[in-house]
């Protein structure tokens, strides 16, 4: 989408008011774009004009309005472009969204700006790479209208992989690593605080989606037990995960009391985690034969201090096919602990927990890989222009959206993709098999 400047201008007017518009993108004008403009490449470069453009597809991203903004310049005498990926609050109506949309900006703009280069100062200091992360460009944190200009990483050939295929060995890998980096550079940050904690020193780390109450999480109950629900109508069609299905039905009103559970932290297994880290929070770069290089982690809005089984469970059963998880969970385990291990010791830490221990921790939370299993997986076997977008998935009628998305698409013809089996029901039957569900 072109953008007049004046027109633009004009539009953003109310926002300014204080009122909320119905497109998030009139949040972006044109003082943002020149702000960031003037932060990438300095203060003689002059904005010419700017687009706006898709750069996620449907279902890619629930929380937050994502947007790729070509702006065009002109610096030295020359005209010249560059683009950013921008997340805008998505203006939706209601108390809980002005709650949750004021949470994740700040957990965000808090990360990138104060614990991610703390993390990357640990992580250089012995020997490591930075934390793999895009740079942060500009943000606005005006209530209702909050912004995050980050760097396009297309411009460096990241790309997502497909969500619906499950990473292979090589990609799930990486993550590992890139999970364990993460993890344990903030262990050794954390030791380095005395008798403070990570919370103390980023008191966004201290909010919680999961820790809402009254009302709020009430509302957040329902629109995720829609969910659920639609999950447990499938499993009833398919047949022979009757067991399955009535566990859900009991737990769907608990859902949020199950996730908090799973991440309250005890001690040693406390690091700074993702929070939602699965296919679709991370980009991949790749070499010339096609295998990847790099992986950089996204979408940092729900980061918590809790277990690293957490994040390790959710990855490795939203995101990996059971048949690469399965022969190769050992293999991946001892990955992520290699990685997490060496960091340790060359930051001077003394190791919190051994290989046994990370396995017994990683199985005793597997419940949080099987709540948000239970939400994103169904989701995976459809066409994401046939599945439901974030606007029903949060809108106040949410069941009856779901249950007309349900009607639509849980048909026999559906049944019969193979993701079915190997992304969605082996999940299901590991989870049966280790206890989880009962």
């Amino acid at each position: 989408m072109a953008v007049d400047l004046q027109l633009h201008k004009q539009d953003c007017q109310m926002t300014e008011r204080g009122c909320t518009p119905k497109d998030p993108l009139t949040l972006i004008t044109e003082d943002h774009v020149r702000a960031a403009l003037r932060t990438d490449k300095g203060d003689d470069a002059q904005l010419s004009s700017f687009t706006t453009s898709d750069c996620v597809e449907k279902g890619d991203n629930m929380a937050t309005v994502v947007t790729r903004v070509q702006v065009f310049f002109q610096q030295s005498g020359q005209q010249n472009q560059v683009s950013y990926v921008v997340k805008i609050n998505p203006c939706r109506d209601g108390p809980l969204f002005e709650v949750f949309n004021q949470m994740v900006f700040d957990k965000e703009v808090d990360f990138y700006t104060k614990i991610a280069p703390e993390l990357s100062s640990v992580l250089t200091a012995v020997g490591h790479d930075k934390i793999r992360v895009p740079r942060l460009v500009n943000f606005c944190m005006q209530p209702l209208n909050e912004l995050i200009f980050l760097e396009d990483l297309k411009a460096r050939e990241f790309k997502m992989y497909d969500r619906y295929k499950g990473q292979d060995e090589p990609h799930v890998k990486l993550v590992m690593q890139e999970l364990a980096r993460l993890h344990a550079s903030s262990y050794v940050l954390q030791t380095r605080l005395l008798k403070r904690n990570l919370t103390d020193k980023y008191l966004s780390l201290k909010e919680d989606w999961l820790n809402l109450s009254g009302e709020h999480k009430q509302m957040l109950t329902n629109m995720m037990a829609g969910n659920y629900d639609n999950t447990a109508v499938m499993l009833r069609k398919i047949g022979g995960y009757e067991k399955v299905a009535k566990w859900i039905e009991e737990n769907a009103q608990n859902c949020l009391d199950i996730m908090q559970k799973q991440i309250t932290c005890i001690p040693p297994f406390e690091v700074l985690c993702h929070g939602d880290c699965w296919n679709n929070n991370m980009l991949f770069r790749y070499n010339d034969d096609g295998t990847p290089a790099e992986v950089m982690l996204l979408d940092h809005q729900i980061s918590r201090v809790a277990s690293p089984g957490t994040d390790l469970s959710y990855f490795l059963f939203t995101s990996v096919s059971s048949d690469i998880r399965r022969p190769n969970l050992d293999s991946f385990l001892t990955c992520y602990y290699s990685t997490f291990s060496s960091v340790i010791q060359a930051g001077g830490a003394e190791m919190p927990f051994s290989m046994s221990e990370l396995r017994q921790e990683f199985r005793d939370k597997m419940a949080y890989g099987l709540m948000f299993s239970l939400m994103i997986l169904p989701f995976l076997v459809t066409d994401p222009a046939d599945g439901p977008g974030a606007e029903d998935i949060v809108a106040k009628d949410t069941k009856a959206k779901l249950e007309v998305w349900r009607e639509r698409h849980f048909t026999d013809d559906m049944l019969k993709n193979p993701l079915v089996r190997t992304r969605f029901l082996d999940t299901l039957d590991d989870m049966v098999e280790a206890g989880v569900i009962s």
